[in-house]
């Protein structure tokens, strides 16, 4: 049976990493670590211009390969995981490439299953599991992407309190010293997370959406991940409960003090946004707010 993309999104700094590491070990569930954005890079192009992808992508292998690692189509195995660098996982490279059967690709549906499945078997992993499942935090592009493929595809957005999630991306941008949270940048994420709420409120009905709010998470994640498994059509296991990558013990990627493990860090946030940005936030960002019951 091909596996069923699982698509995981939404803003970054909101819990898409921790809720990706607690499916990590579920048998029903093949999960690529890090992030990937090769459903992002569809719904960006648009439906007019999924032929002129898909013959590029075909050119040849070692042009596909550069071309997904330039512009993080999976996540990047040829160097450690940004976020994890310690991460003890093992990569063929050779049987990556050998599984890339291009020409068969009559559909960027089949480049998904191509690339995905030649992907786990490089990590070592069969694609046994109901579901292949690659996160990216970009608002739910990657999500709204898969959604418009592919039609048996699933997405889960997972969001946060809106100052919360911007406080934390404040921070970790910070440490990285990259990409710094200044007002312009601001401006685009708050954007884009009133995009994320417009789009999710027009799929309401939609039945391969599911919505997960970071603080239910916390509150309750047995509820929360039993609920998960109903939606998903797959029995519930305890493995939901301990978060984990590649089957390893998952240390968390807090702004705020990552390695401690798990999410008990929610008490030591530091504020770091100032209240200029806070009133801000508050002032414009009223339909995320609405639309994931912030108000």
């Amino acid at each position: 049976m091909k596996p069923i993309p699982l698509i995981i999104s939404g803003p970054p700094r909101s819990g898409t990493t921790f809720f990706s590491a607690l499916l990590d070990g579920h048998e029903q569930v093949n999960w690529l670590p890090d992030e990937g954005f090769f459903f992002e890079h569809i719904h960006n192009l648009g439906a007019v211009s999924r032929e002129l992808f898909l013959d590029a992508a075909r050119l040849d292998v070692d042009t596909y390969v550069d071309g997904v690692r330039d512009r993080s189509l999976f996540p990047l195995t040829h160097r450690p995981f940004s976020d994890f660098p310690t991460l003890d996982y093992q990569w063929d490279e050779s049987l990556f490439r050998r599984l890339l059967a291009l020409d068969q690709c009559q559909s960027l549906d089949e480049l998904w299953v191509v690339t995905s499945t030649a992907y786990l078997a490089a990590l070592g992993q069969s694609h046994s599991g109901k579901f292949t499942c690659m996160k990216a935090a970009d608002y739910g592009r990657s999500v709204f992407g898969a959604l418009g493929l592919i039609p048996d595809a699933k997405g889960i957005v997972v969001v946060r309190e809106p100052k919360a999630a911007l406080n934390s991306l404040h921070q970790y941008r910070l440490n990285r010293n990259e990409k710094l949270l200044s007002w312009p940048t601001l401006v685009h994420a708050m954007a884009a997370m009133n995009s994320l709420a417009e789009a999710s409120m027009q799929a309401i009905g939609d039945e391969r959406l599911h919505v997960v709010r970071y603080e239910d998470l916390l509150a309750d994640q047995r509820g929360v991940m039993e609920r998960l498994c109903q939606w998903l059509d797959i029995p519930f296991s305890e493995a939901l409960m301990a978060p984990s990558m590649l089957g390893q013990p998952w240390t968390n990627n807090s702004s705020f003090g990552a390695g401690t493990g798990g999410t008990g860090l929610e008490m030591q946030r530091q504020d770091v946004l100032s209240p200029a940005k806070r009133v801000l936030i508050d002032r414009h960002l009223g339909p995320f707010r609405k639309a994931f019951r912030y108000e």
